[in-house]
């Protein structure tokens, strides 16, 4: 285990392992972070650090101290933290439950607990997750004791449509995060996640607090979701469960890389860009392109006036095409290193 995980650096940077756990499982207040893709780590960790990702609620004291923490870290125990955590394999430990009526619960840190005793009250439109065991979670810090998500009943059925299909409001997740939701390339897992965490994520992204690289894909699939709509999708998401077989992040970069390249073709960019992106008289060479991923997003879907004339089509951050083609073009990039 690194030592800035084990250990942190005082006194500017906590151990990892003290909110998230040595396995990487995390909490309900915080992220799970066991099994996310290398690159996303690295690149979330400059999010915290260059002010693009905080919470919607200035007062989560928690996220605020992720962002000085990111500050003092050094791009050595960044990479160090995150090979740790991209290498382990998520698996669940949440159990949805719909119900109307929850235990009463108190807030602690940020998580809620459930009190002791019988008593209950309505759930409403939320999702209230707590330990399976509050002496082992709050108390002992057991990193093998899981967590209740108690949803309202008929969540799961409308985010199961929410999530496959997009109902009419969104996109379907597994375009860019995989068939089984387990990941796809740089794109981390999302099933036998924490709701909690997922649901601020969604919200996060929908308000602008959530910005920087690849969250511009996310903002015309969050723009038309209710509170109703979040709840269900995190509902659903976090019933999910992992497959033993799954793709992890490393592996599975190859069928987004190859769509990409497929999508890359079905344009004709060849025609200008070349067979192997590498340019010609009327178009830039792709492999040594200085655009990053948000960088060549943006240019996707919106082209330069010289690129148009140049018979560039535009492609919308709702096309599906998106995605893959910055992934096929980051890929070429990378190759050519």
């Amino acid at each position: 285990m690194p030592e800035i995980v084990a250990h942190g650096r005082k006194p500017d940077v906590r151990a990892c392992s003290l909110c998230h756990y040595p396995n990487g499982k995390g909490r309900p207040e915080n992220a799970p972070v066991a099994g996310l893709p290398y690159t996303y780590f690295v690149q979330t960790m400059a999010n915290f650090k260059n002010g693009a990702r905080k919470s919607a609620d200035g007062r989560k004291a928690n996220t605020n101290a992720m962002a000085g923490f990111a500050k003092a870290m050094t791009d050595e125990e960044i990479k160090a933290a995150a090979q740790y955590f991209s290498t382990m394999k998520w698996t669940s430990w949440i159990k949805v439950v719909e119900t109307d009526t929850v235990p009463k619960t108190r807030i602690a840190g940020g998580m809620f607990l459930a009190l002791d005793g019988a008593e209950r009250e309505p759930l409403g439109d939320r999702i209230i997750e707590v330990p399976v065991n509050t002496e082992g979670t709050e108390m002992l810090r057991d990193a093998r004791s899981g967590f209740i998500a108690y949803a309202p009943v008929g969540s799961i059925k409308k985010g199961e449509a929410l999530v496959t299909n997009g109902a009419g409001k969104t996109t379907a997740c597994a375009i860019c995060h995989g068939p089984d939701l387990q990941g796809l390339g740089l794109v981390p897992g999302i099933a036998g996640r924490s709701p909690s965490y997922l649901g601020r994520q969604l919200y996060d992204m929908q308000h602008g607090s959530r910005t920087g690289d690849w969250v511009m894909l996310m903002k015309p699939v969050v723009a038309n979701l209710s509170n109703q709509d979040i709840v269900a999708i995190v509902a659903y998401l976090a019933s999910r469960e992992v497959a033993p077989a799954s793709s992890s992040s490393s592996t599975a970069a190859d069928p987004l890389v190859a769509t990409g390249k497929a999508r890359f073709n079905a344009y004709k960019c060849y025609d200008c860009h070349g067979a192997n992106g590498e340019g010609t008289d009327d178009a830039p060479n792709l492999t040594g392109t200085h655009l990053d991923a948000a960088g060549i997003a943006k240019f996707l879907q919106k082209p330069s006036a010289d690129a148009q004339a140049k018979g560039m089509p535009d492609v919308p951050a709702s096309s599906p095409d998106l995605q893959p083609l910055v992934a096929y073009v980051l890929s070429l990039k990378t190759a050519a290193k």
